[in-house]
């Protein structure tokens, strides 16, 4: 059975952190890539399978939604402060065997008060469909109607071939509340119960954790009991706490619906584990969830950007200077939430400011991160000037975009002694010409003139093949 974790669109974190928008890259490091303008918008996501009944290998896949209010647009309405979203599901076969299978579903949310809009409490909604086993690329959006703002997640997904006689569970549905209840029209509702989801996967001290589970196949008679024990474990595998205990069931196939509370210590990530054994048998299966721990909910959902790990606050100047890096990629609206910040916040703003610029997400590496670190050290140490930054120079500018050249040629005596330059301007100011083989996003390669026209040791753009800097050079 695997381990499902909670996925998270544009993390989450003290109103500050959310909506990092995608930005088109600045830095030439491998493909160019580029978003489409829309922003981009936050929310969390879990979902669940359980077994259809009287079907064999099919399920019914439940997707949980938690939508952060101020992810969402609000527009003045006679029912007061309104948004309006859609929520899309789309599963494709891995295998290209199966048709794809789609679902969609138009919300509307009202508030009272503005400042509902800017709070992080989740709009939470639940979608089902039904699916037949396979291996699928799970594609889940979310799309704000009033502005067009656009979220999306991609998870690769595997609901297994079964057998209706074997020991079998279902994955585990973390849930924040779970009532007794009769409300059939509510999303929620099922076996006489409303399973109100929790998909950020957070638990606050002291821990309760709710959850619902279906197991399938149980041996023996009607009144018999299945051994079931609850693990709490961290992620390396080491386990915190354990409870078993006896569970009556009446049928082969039972639930499991409870609310589990541990005696922990730290906080942090954990997997909730639930073992299952047939008193038969003798066989076991289990299921994991992956949960967050904390005091409050602004940590925990902190920690959820880094996985758990906790970053160490920055000092004012390390603020600062890390400011100065990402200003020459941030828009104004990014600065904006990163001055806001208490230094205890900025490092995690700083690790998803570049984790959503990551060119290969599913990598440890993020080179365009370590690529423009590089090439802002060498900016700074090689063109900085008595009055101005490296990054502020021409040959500061261009070098972070593009690199190093490819070949650089140093003319002390000026443009005329450049053959392969057609200009005469200036015949004796020193003088260097950058050559790239691969260029910038609309050519196939590029070239830089700089002149030293006061003599200060500071190039400016004479003249380059690129627009925007300089006088447009025709090769």
């Amino acid at each position: 059975m695997r381990s499902k974790g909670i996925a998270l669109v544009t993390i989450v974190a003290l109103g500050l952190l959310l909506c990092i928008p995608i930005f088109a890259q600045v830095i030439s490091v491998g493909e160019e890539s580029a978003g489409d303008g829309r922003e981009e918008m936050g929310f969390f996501f879990d979902y669940a399978l359980f077994r259809v009944p009287d079907e064999v290998n099919r399920y019914y896949m439940e997707c949980y939604f938690g939508v952060p209010l101020n992810q969402l647009y609000f527009l003045q309405s006679e029912d007061g402060l309104q948004a309006h979203y859609l929520l899309g599901v789309r599963l494709v076969d891995s295998e290209g065997i199966l048709p794809t299978i789609e679902h969609y579903q138009e919300t509307f949310n009202a508030v009272n008060t503005q400042e509902e809009t800017l709070s992080n409490k989740l709009n939470l909604e639940q979608l089902t469909i039904e699916i037949p086993r396979g291996s699928y690329t799970l594609e889940v959006g979310l799309t704000d109607l009033n502005t067009k703002g656009l979220g999306l997640l991609q998870i690769e997904l595997l609901a297994s071939e079964y057998s209706p006689d074997e020991l079998g569970i279902s994955d585990i549905q973390l849930a924040s509340n779970i009532i007794q209840s009769e409300n059939e029209e509510s999303p929620f509702f099922k076996n006489n119960m409303e399973v109100i989801p929790n998909p950020d996967g957070i638990y606050l001290k002291p821990l309760e954790v709710y959850y619902y589970l279906e197991v399938y196949g149980l041996s023996g008679e009607a009144g018999g009991e299945m051994v079931v024990k609850y693990i709490l474990a961290r992620p390396s595998g080491e386990v915190v706490e354990e409870i078993s205990f006896s569970s009556p069931y009446s049928s082969q196939n039972t639930l499991l619906v409870d609310s589990i509370r541990f005696e922990e210590g730290e906080s942090g990530p954990y997997d909730f584990i639930v073992e299952v054994k047939d008193p038969v048998t003798g066989s076991e299966v289990r299921a994991s969830r992956r949960i967050l721990i904390y005091e409050d909910k602004d940590t925990a959902l902190l920690a959820m950007i880094t996985g758990g790990e906790t970053l160490k606050p920055y000092t004012e100047k390390k603020a600062l200077d890390m400011r100065e890096r990402i200003s020459l990629l941030a828009s104004d609206e990014e600065l904006e939430r990163y001055d806001q910040l208490d230094l205890d916040f900025k490092p995690y703003f700083v690790y998803q400011f570049w984790k959503m610029r990551d060119p290969t997400p599913k990598t440890e590496e993020n080179e365009l991160e370590e690529e423009f670190n590089r090439r802002f050290d060498y900016v700074i140490d090689h063109f900085s000037t008595k009055n101005k930054r490296g990054y502020v120079t021409d040959m500061g500018r261009v070098y972070l975009k593009y690199g190093s050249p490819d070949e650089r040629i140093m003319e002390p005596m000026g443009i005329p002694s450049m053959p392969t330059i057609d200009a005469s301007t200036f015949e004796t100011e020193p003088t260097e010409a950058w050559f790239y083989d691969t260029g910038g996003q609309y050519r196939t390669s590029a070239t830089f003139v700089f002149v030293d026209f006061d003599g200060d040791g500071e190039y400016t753009i004479f003249t380059s093949t690129e627009p925007g800097y300089g006088k447009l050079l025709t090769q």
